[in-house]
């Protein structure tokens, strides 16, 4: 697979740019996740006896959300590295930035599509109410009578 690669002209660089992009990609997704997690609780449990087990079904609702922001994370961090092939100086420097920028990328997409799924509801929800405000032009049964006068008028 690798060949098939080279003969794209991907590096060996280029292509540790886009997995490693990728990894820390979803791990910014996964804190960004975990400490919304925490934020929802004032306190954490001090002791085993305050700690609660949930159902098998909050579980595995949980676990999968995890997994999807992993997913997410990652392939966001391979997009990034993707964008940047070619692009970047052989130095590593560059690519513990880049690494860093993959990292903050997953950490805020969540925040960024929250806040871009709030702004399209509120166009939409702007976009519906003018359209509903606006009167019904009255003209809208005045065709049928049109097109009967019209063929009187032929004969």
């Amino acid at each position: 697979m690798i060949t098939t690669f080279a003969q794209l002209g991907f590096s060996e660089r280029d292509l540790l740019i886009i997995v490693m992009s990728g990894i820390f990609a979803g791990l910014g997704s996964f804190v960004q996740v975990t400490v919304s997690y925490w934020e929802g609780f004032p306190k954490l449990p001090r002791s085993t006896q305050s700690t609660t087990i949930v159902s098998k079904s909050v579980a595995i609702h949980r676990a999968a959300y995890y997994l999807s922001r992993l997913v997410v994370g990652f392939f966001l961090g391979v997009l990034l590295g993707l964008l940047l092939v070619g692009a970047l100086l052989e130095n590593v420097t560059v690519v513990a930035r880049v690494l860093v920028l993959a990292a903050l990328l997953g950490y805020s997409a969540p925040r960024i599509w929250e806040i871009q799924q709030a702004s399209v509801e509120r166009l939409v929800s702007d976009l519906v109410a003018q359209h509903l405000a606006r009167p019904v032009p009255s003209s809208a049964s005045e065709p049928s009578d049109q097109s009967s006068t019209a063929a009187s008028s032929r004969t």
